[in-house]
């Protein structure tokens, strides 16, 4: 602005100038254009130095200055931005990480609950664990598996049914597809009506009994231990003696060994005595 209102003043001065000397004032024709050019150049040069004066030394030490701190600034911005951006994704990567790990913990409780029976708690545990990971995974399938089981248990059938042919003709993994489409086949295939009397009960075992219960290895140390005796009201003496049977000491070749050796020095002993 400064260097614009210095251009204006010097115009307005030349133009006050010119008026006040009039048309005639000068030489003549040919003369005065080589002036005027001369002048024009004067012109020039002058308001190059004004422009020059207005804005200053130029000081190029400054400007670089200036730029390598607006790199600097730019560097440092684009550094934290990249380290924002790999603290979010460790970030989620824990929290994906811990996601996981609860839902194969909710998993395996499933499981057990399962093979005890208790299907209620098992299609809880199922369905809050699919909610935790998506169901396109390999996770995330293998609980759609038994959530499908787990419903044809309490006798949901129309959604084990529906949840199988879900996996069929969603699920990525080839796999799990087959799994599904096999177990499919068994679910749909016809039950068979059994009465109460055909069916085979099973008495459960009380937990303090198969606590107290021995392996079959201890019944059978037992029993060796322990000789087997008659009581005396229901032996029969009469028997025993017919059915005599000797000791195992009398079997032994090396007892009547010993005791043909003691005959033999008794035979000496009383022949040298007499």
């Amino acid at each position: 602005m400064s260097v614009l209102v210095v251009l204006l003043s010097r115009k307005l001065r030349a133009c006050i100038t010119f008026a006040e000397r009039g048309p005639g004032y000068g030489p003549s024709a040919s003369s005065s254009s080589s002036t005027n050019q001369f002048s024009d150049d004067g012109k020039e040069g002058d308001d190059k130095d004004l422009v020059a004066q207005a804005e200053g030394p130029q000081d190029y030490s400054n400007v670089s200055n200036q730029e390598k701190t607006s790199m600097s600034e730019e560097e440092r911005f684009a550094e934290e931005q990249a380290r924002r951006r790999q603290e979010e994704f460790v970030r989620q990567a824990v929290e994906e990480a811990r996601i996981k790990k609860e839902a194969e913990v909710l998993l395996q409780m499933s499981q057990r609950a399962y093979g005890r029976g208790v299907y209620d708690k098992s299609v809880e545990m199922l369905e809050a664990a699919l909610t935790k990971v998506p169901g396109n995974s390999n996770l995330g399938g293998e609980i759609q598996v038994w959530l499908a089981m787990a419903y044809d248990a309490v006798g949901r059938h129309a959604d084990c049914i529906a949840l199988y042919k879900r996996l069929e003709g969603t699920h990525p993994n080839n796999n799990l597809r087959k799994q599904a489409a096999d177990l499919r086949y068994i679910a749909e295939a016809p039950k068979l009506k059994i009465s109460r009397d055909e069916m085979v009960k099973v008495p459960l075992i009380e937990k303090d009994y198969d606590r107290k219960a021995k392996t079959w290895s201890q019944t059978v140390k037992e029993k060796r231990k322990k000789p087997r005796e008659k009581s005396a009201q229901n032996r029969d003496y009469l028997d025993d003696w017919l059915v005599w049977e000797p000791p195992r000491w009398e079997k032994s070749p090396y007892f009547w060994v010993a005791v043909t050796i003691w005959l033999t020095m008794v035979g000496i002993f009383l022949t040298f005595q007499n």
